[in-house]
């Protein structure tokens, strides 16, 4: 277990009116950044199985456009539900997760906004009423990108950005660290690491759809689609029931 000496606020058993701060041991604390996609998924997953930190989990609800922005996005419905599923597997399989979310609209926007940024604020905001310390961390879902991504000047100037948000935010010089979980991972192996009733919850289709059933699927063409199961478009209409 990963422990750290953190200051800790309780109220004092012989005055109920009074507050004791104190220094003690506890678990580093991860608050992950969920958002019911395969990646941010596959970190809760990474990290139940290491047990080393206590998990505290933060969805973001983020209402958007399409890409080309001329109608509401159903990626916010199909993450909805998938954290709904995901939490429950996870509650009666593993153990309760500790669970908090909020809402950002972006649909004023036509296209184009800052999802990341956007959810790194409101993570933010999580992060103090948790009572995440510099020791502590906030996990992002990530998957294997090239070095060269990694090394572009646009991707190194937005991280100084994110962690300068974090401090304007946290109003602390010392902020919890932002660490993306998965780089080393493709999407189509986070996919086959998840337990198959986790990976069955799955929100990770970039453009869900609805069907004659009334129901919202995967639309299997996408890059996120193709690259969850690195094989055909027709082999993923087969194998695309994530979405229910």
């Amino acid at each position: 277990m990963t422990e750290h000496s953190t200051l800790i606020t309780e109220r004092d058993a012989s005055d109920p009116k009074s507050m004791v701060i104190r220094r003690a041991p506890r678990k580093r604390k991860s608050l992950v950044l969920w958002s019911g996609g395969l990646s941010s998924t596959w970190a809760v997953w990474r990290l139940l199985a290491e047990d080393t930190d206590e998990i505290l989990l933060h969805h973001v609800h983020y209402r958007s456009r399409t890409a080309d922005g001329t109608k509401i996005s159903r990626l916010i419905e199909t993450e909805e539900a998938a954290v709904r599923r995901a939490h429950q597997w996870i509650s009666e399989t593993h153990r309760p997760l500790a669970y908090s979310d909020s809402v950002i609209d972006g649909t004023g926007f036509s296209n184009g906004a800052d999802t990341l940024t956007n959810v790194i604020f409101a993570g933010a905001q999580a992060a103090m009423t948790w009572g995440l310390q510099s020791h502590d961390r906030i996990v992002i879902g990530a998957h294997q990108i090239t070095s060269d991504a990694l090394n572009d000047q646009r991707a190194r100037l937005r991280g100084i950005l994110h962690v300068n948000l974090l401090k304007a935010v946290m109003q602390t010089e010392k902020p919890p660290a932002l660490t993306p979980l998965g780089l080393h991972r493709s999407k189509s192996a986070q996919a086959q690491d998840l337990a198959g009733g986790l990976r069955e919850c799955v929100a990770y289709c970039e453009t869900p759809m609805s069907t004659s059933e009334k129901k919202i699927r995967p639309c299997g063409q996408c890059p996120s689609c193709l690259a969850v199961f690195s094989t055909s478009k027709d082999d993923v209409a087969r194998e695309s029931d994530l979405i229910h």
